[in-house]
């Protein structure tokens, strides 16, 4: 957890820190220099408990949400009442037919009283048409496609040998980058049965797992099999596992199936995928959305398609990226000459705003409505009552998330709550206020 004041005006909580926090830091930076608020970052994890005791903020940024039975809606909604707006900063946007109808706005709250901030006119008109009010939605662009292009226009050869440095890689080789939409291929079958019987997903789920399963699996023969090819011999390859998995997963995967974790094959969680993005040469996915960043600031990016996707899992964006469906056309991949076409620069366009300035936007709009709560409301003055009633909605999840931070600040090693997964969320005090000192954000101009 990380604030610049005791008195925190917004509030953004982050799902997955490799995902979210880049940005999130550089909107804090704007909203506090340019429009003087006091901004939180936090992790839903790990600070939710922490959040709900100490802060009572006029602006909440939420990861997504799709209605008024969101946790953190419901917690401070009845604790703070109507002196809290909600806005959904909605880190996935690229939709599949089946999660256009999974993600769609649910009820009045999400429709009509809930903020969306959306990348471009394709994510704005599948809320229109999805009900949500014209006036509540706002396209800012994606901040972490603007990272992406200043860092590989001033940083490219700088970052790439920190990583280097740090994994041990060779910083005159190709780097081949491969993040992986995955983290169904590690749920238990029972789980997803489960959350099918409780109507949470479809039988779809089941076969995207099969679907999903397939392709790393593919993916991984691919790389088992170019071991000794000279194609890749100068190559170093950076598999990245969805930020729901850990490294110790895919290395317990790999070793199942093929009896040892081959060298060739570096499976890393540290630091940012902007990072390695920035880093790489060229990019090979099997779903991950991460293409459209990497191909929007000229990686030469591909998509994995080794059968037939099914039909519900189907997305426009997917089909505007050349694919690679055999081990062949995967060594000539990654020997050739490729670069972003027009075609495919056109297609990213539909998606995301490339033209906005998206961080001073996202900002310049939280105040906007940071701005039209205000002038609402006196003051927040929050009664035992309500403390209370709120706790009440889950005092097991808030009493979790205290826990979980307490066990990482001790270095539990066997801890009951903080699953291998979870503990790349957690967000200490000195790990924002480092990048921001890195930034210059606390000199005497500022």
């Amino acid at each position: 957890m990380y604030y610049t004041d005791n008195q925190v005006d917004v509030l953004i909580f982050v799902e997955h820190i490799d995902r979210e926090l880049d940005s999130a830091i550089r909107v804090l930076e704007v909203l506090n220099k340019e429009y003087k608020l006091s901004v939180g970052i936090a992790s839903i994890e790990f600070d939710l408990f922490y959040t709900w005791k100490n802060f009572n903020p006029k602006v909440i940024c939420l990861p997504y949400c799709k209605s008024s039975e969101n946790l953190i809606v419901r917690i401070f909604k009845r604790k703070l009442g109507n002196n809290v707006v909600f806005i959904n900063m909605q880190y996935e946007q690229i939709l599949s037919r089946y999660s256009k109808l999974t993600k769609r706005p649910r009820d009045d709250f999400a429709k009509k009283e809930l903020f969306h901030f959306t990348w471009g006119e394709y994510f704005k008109n599948y809320l229109i048409d999805n009900g949500v009010t014209h006036e509540h939605i706002y396209i800012t662009g994606k901040p972490e496609i603007e990272i992406l292009l200043k860092e590989i226009n001033t940083s490219k050869s700088l970052t790439k040998s920190k990583l280097g440095d740090k994994f041990g890689l060779s910083t005159s080789k190709r780097w081949l980058f491969l993040p992986l939409n995955d983290g169904i291929v590690f749920e238990e079958l029972k789980q997803i049965e489960e959350s099918i019987k409780k109507g949470s997903r479809g039988q779809e789920s089941l076969i995207l797992k099969e679907y999903i399963t397939e392709s790393v699996y593919v993916l991984l023969d691919w790389l088992m099999n170019c071991d000794n090819c000279l194609t890749t011999s100068n190559i170093e390859i950076i598999l990245r596992p969805h930020p729901s998995v850990s490294s110790n997963q895919y290395n317990e995967l790999i070793k199942k199936r093929y009896g040892h974790m081959p060298i060739h094959i570096n499976v890393i969680k540290e630091f940012t995928a902007k990072e390695w993005v920035v880093s790489s040469d060229i990019c090979i996915t099997n779903y991950s959305s991460v293409a459209l960043d990497s191909a929007a600031v000229g990686i030469p990016t591909y998509i994995i398609e080794h059968r037939k996707r099914p039909t519900f899992s189907e997305t426009e964006w997917i089909s505007k990226f050349p694919t690679i469906e055999s081990y062949q056309e995967f060594l000539s991949c990654i020997d050739s000459e490729y670069y972003i076409d027009e075609c495919l620069k056109q297609a990213i366009s539909e998606y995301i705003d490339t033209d906005k300035n998206s961080i001073l936007c996202t900002a310049e709009y939280i105040n906007d409505i940071y701005c039209s709560k205000r002038k609402k409301i006196a003051s927040i003055d929050v009664g035992i009552y309500s403390m209370l009633a709120s706790f009440c909605i889950s005092p097991l999840r808030l009493i979790r998330t205290l826990i979980r931070t307490y066990e990482m600040k001790w270095n539990i090693k066997h801890s009951i709550f903080v699953k291998e997964k979870v503990k790349y969320d957690f967000l200490p005090f000195h790990h924002v206020s480092e990048r921001l000192e890195s930034r210059g954000f606390f000199s005497s101009d500022n």
